[in-house]
């Protein structure tokens, strides 16, 4: 079978000085996505995904694969809204010839624009999977401790040369003043060629869509993966689950990182003992540590991995200090302190 791509592409902002053209490479076995940005911009080394420690976030590291968000499961409602879309660019004069791709219902020909960017926009929302990460050199990481965890999960530091060589490279995102106003930057082309392909004029909409946030958002200084092979959404619970995840490739992970508060529920259990001055038993014996002993048994077996967790420095700043798993022993988990890692 020949992969012929069809290319398509989508100006954003154009004629300004932060102008995006935003590519689609389509064909019958994938899709490559590119964005071009104003000016040039160096892809990070590395880049930060927190996690609450849960069972789910677990299976990243014991499984070795990813879950690819459905846009309903970010935590921005303003992140892949269906209303950044202009309603009259779904009048179904002008998306006639598509419109029967998708159905060719005559009630559903004739319904509202609304309607049917509703129906078509919920149907391509299950075709794209999100995963959001955050660059690593920053003065925010305080913060970002605070929202995604409480500062008693875990980050994952990936090698992002790693994983853009089996995920195609991840986005930069664009923070926008005011997403009201980028309505009309959405819309369709007025005019169009009778055989052209519906996702020619979907894809590079839908990449837009997946890489803008309101500048209240800037500080998270986010890049991501978008994948449009998902097809299971949660808000149907249609389609199937196991394409919204992704293999890790091999070695891709740099390092785990602990938050500040992680042990924090276990220092004064009785049967928490300090050692040594860098050396402490922790217990882990109540029903609800089980998610946090099952993570530390997990990194037990990665010793390749370096592990550090989040602490204070002598001037009052967090920095992470390399730690070492010892021993796991009737739900007792011996940790080793190391140097302070400031650079």
């Amino acid at each position: 079978m020949t992969n012929e791509y069809i290319s398509s592409k989508y100006i954003s902002n154009e004629g300004k000085e932060n102008q995006r053209v935003h590519k689609s490479y389509i064909s019958t076995l994938n899709t490559q996505n590119q964005i071009d940005y104003p000016k040039a911009i160096s892809l990070p080394k590395e880049l930060l995904k927190f996690y609450l420690c849960n069972e789910n976030s677990i299976k990243v590291l014991k499984n070795q694969e990813i879950w690819a968000s459905h846009p309903s499961q970010l935590n921005d409602p303003f992140d892949c809204s269906i209303e950044l879309w202009e309603d009259n660019s779904f009048n179904n004069e002008l998306l006639k010839d598509y419109l029967k791709e998708i159905n060719n219902d005559n009630n559903f020909l004739s319904a509202s624009p609304f309607r049917i960017k509703k129906e078509i926009l919920g149907t391509l929302q299950a075709l794209l999977g999100i995963y959001c990460l955050t660059e690593t050199e920053t003065d925010q990481q305080d913060l970002f401790w605070g929202y995604y965890n409480n500062h008693e999960g875990f980050a994952i530091k990936y090698d992002i040369d790693k994983l853009s060589k089996a995920w195609g490279n991840p986005f930069l995102v664009e923070y926008c003043n005011d997403l009201e106003t980028q309505r009309i930057l959405v819309r369709f082309p007025k005019s169009h060629a009778a055989n052209e392909d519906i996702l020619k004029i979907f894809y590079p909409r839908l990449l837009r869509w997946a890489t803008i946030k309101k500048r209240k958002w800037g500080h998270e200084n986010e890049w991501r993966y978008v994948f449009f092979d998902c097809c299971y959404s949660p808000i149907s619970n249609e389609g199937n689950q196991h394409t919204r995840l992704k293999s890790l490739p091999s070695n891709s992970i740099n390092e785990i990182i602990l938050g500040f508060a992680f042990f924090r529920d276990h220092i004064n259990r009785k049967k928490t003992k300090k050692i040594s001055p860098y050396e402490t038993k922790y217990d882990f014996s109540k029903k609800e540590d089980q998610n946090k002993l099952e993570l530390l048994t997990i990194l037990k077996k990665y010793e390749s991995i370096p592990l550090y967790q989040i602490v204070f420095s002598p001037n009052l700043k967090l920095f992470p200090r390399r730690i070492y798993i010892k021993e796991i022993r009737e739900k007792a988990v011996y940790i080793v302190e190391g140097r302070i890692k400031t650079d």
